[in-house]
């Protein structure tokens, strides 16, 4: 069994509190219910004894959507406990085939150049920890997922090969071929607003060894097609930088 542990901070956490709420009534959109039964009051009742019980990390859209597929109407305050211990086994067991999975990913990736070992392992390593940096807790569901989703984003414009490495499935779905991503490249790195949303994503990467690379790649790109903007980039970081030809042969910025 998962240990549920309830973090005394979450029980007065007004953030969660309002989290709680709209997971709630997530769950009563998505099920049978009387408007009679079913306001705010009594929501707000239920989300307390909730989080007062239950670990803020079982409530997220996935658990929500198992408790709401159990049941025809809105289930009781009994039922939801249940199914929500029986939803955080299958989440514990799902996390530990993952880690599992992660650490057989780096394993595999062995023979990839090293900037894209340094990205598997990257993300291998802040998934497993729930995308915590220097916080001192764990973030909130919302801005784990926000962290998640920025940093496969990055990895896909950056090192597709990673990306690819981890989802192949998602990589499918979105084919584009070598020319087709040189193209896209051209038109960010000329691009003002692209270059100025990359230079936050770079500053918001978990790891000093990915942000030198970005960086190396954003001046390569950035000196190739828009060297007007090279002193502005040169601004954000200072870092001393020479371009490396070995780069261009993979491909990166032909």
């Amino acid at each position: 069994m998962v240990n549920l542990v309830v973090s005394p901070e979450q029980i007065n956490d007004r953030k969660f509190q309002a989290h709680i709420l709209k997971w709630l009534k997530a769950v009563a959109n998505l099920t049978k219910k009387s408007d009679a039964t079913v306001n705010e009051n009594w929501l707000s009742d239920i989300g307390q004894a909730l989080l007062e019980n239950l670990p803020s990390w079982v409530f997220s859209r996935q658990s929500c959507n198992f408790v709401a597929s159990k049941h025809t109407f809105f289930p009781s305050f009994k039922e939801m406990m249940e199914d929500l211990k029986d939803w955080a086994d299958l989440e514990d067991r799902r996390k530990t085939e993952l880690k599992i999975e992660h650490q057989e990913a780096i394993k595999n990736a062995a023979d990839f150049p090293q900037p894209v070992r340094n990205w598997v392992a990257s993300y291998v390593k802040h998934s497993g920890s729930n995308w915590k940096y220097d916080d001192a807790q764990s973030p909130n569901l919302q801005e784990q997922e926000a962290r998640d989703k920025r940093f496969q984003k990055l990895m896909k414009a950056q090192c597709p090969e990673a990306y690819e490495y981890l989802f192949p499935r998602e990589a499918k779905e979105n084919i584009h071929t070598f020319e087709e991503r040189i193209a896209q490249q051209k038109i960010e790195w000329a691009d003002e607003k692209s270059i100025s949303k990359t230079i936050e994503e770079i500053k918001n990467l978990p790891s000093l060894l990915l942000q030198g690379e970005n960086i190396k790649f954003l001046k390569t790109g950035v000196s190739k097609y828009a060297p007007h903007l090279i002193d502005w980039v040169d601004q954000e970081f200072p870092t001393p930088y020479a371009p490396q030809k070995e780069e261009k042969k993979q491909g990166f910025f032909a």
